[in-house]
Parts: C-alpha cells; structure tokens; sequence
C-alpha cells in the first residue's frame, strides 16, 4: 500500500478514517495499460473532498504516485481513499489539518468476464440504503450499509442484488451502478 506517496503497510490508529469512517475514495479499473476515466475519477474526489471539507489538495503527489504504482502489463482494480488524516477530538473533526492519501491495488474478480457472457441471477437486498442527501453520491469510508448488504447476499444463491432507498427507490446494485432502457432513454 501507498500512504502519502511512500510504500507502506500502516497507517496511525488516529486517523479519522478507523476512528470514523472519515474520508472518501474511488475504484478504477487498469485493464491494457490504461486506467480508465482516471480524470472522471480525480474529480469524484475532489468533489467528495469539497463537500466533507477534507482540505486535502496534494492532487499532482496523489496522481504521480497513482501512474507510478501501476503494474506493468497486468490488469487490476486501483483504490485511492484521502482520509482526513489524524487529530480532532470526538467526531469534531477541528484539529485534523492534514489529510492522508492510500493507494491500494486488487485483483479484477475473475467472475465478471462469465458474468458478462452469461449474465447473472438478481434478486432485491432485503437490506436498505438510508437518504441522506448530505452524502449522496458521495463514495465515504463509513459503508456499513454496503457491508450488511454483501452478508444478506451472502446467505443466498443469488450473484447480485438490486439496492433500493428507504423509499424503494432503485440505487444500486451490491456491486456496482444500474442502467436500465426505457422510453427511448437511459436511465441510472
């Protein structure tokens, strides 16, 4: 794992991110030699930053350190979080000037190549996501709705699940976004 550009293999127990789930991240696939929508993906975070005022702007540290951890010709999921670093008392975050960037990189699951030539068995999560608007769209670390969903898919034979609000809004799957066709349109 990458921390701050430096190879590591910890972080302080006081950063906000194990105390709270305090900071945000993203997920982008490197498939032939190219990390795909890596700008969209830049943005997402500094999007997210912005609006949890993690004032966190070691962008080009955080880029360069991206490009330079990539494997050479083989194929993996990239995960960047910034977590609002160490400091604050309680959930104050007052105190918590200096922001951390990690870099992780994982294995792409060998079961979506089958799941996009064969297609998959859906069902609807008994489990639902709470609207907050304060933190909609926003990928944070605190995902404990997500990990409750994966347990509940678990005790099934399903391969996914489709996500909905407390208002039974459809938002996601347990795995990834929904696109669906109708009235000559995309929705999401």
């Amino acid at each position: 794992m990458i921390v701050n550009g430096q190879q590591q293999s910890q972080i302080p127990l006081t950063d906000r991110s194990i105390q709270y789930g305090d900071g945000c991240f993203t997920t982008i696939a490197y498939q032939n030699a190219s990390l795909e929508l890596f700008d969209s993906h830049i943005q997402r975070l500094k999007d997210a930053c912005e609006r949890l005022s993690i004032p966190f702007s070691n962008w080009e540290q955080l880029s360069k350190s991206v490009f330079d951890s990539l494997p050479n010709n083989e194929s993996c999921v990239v995960k960047i979080m910034i977590t609002r670093g160490s400091g604050g008392r309680g959930y104050s975050p007052v105190g918590a000037k200096h922001p951390n960037f990690i870099i992780t990189h994982h294995s792409i699951p060998q079961h979506y190549k089958t799941w996009q030539t064969d297609g998959i068995s859906v069902s609807v999560s008994p489990v639902k996501l709470a609207r907050q608007p304060l933190l909609a769209g926003i990928k944070h670390l605190n995902r404990l709705e997500q990990v409750l969903i994966k347990q509940a898919l678990a005790t099934t034979e399903y391969d996914d699940v489709i996500v909905c609000d407390t208002e039974n809004e459809i938002i996601e799957s347990s795995v990834g976004n929904v696109f669906w066709w109708g009235d000559e349109k995309w929705f999401t």
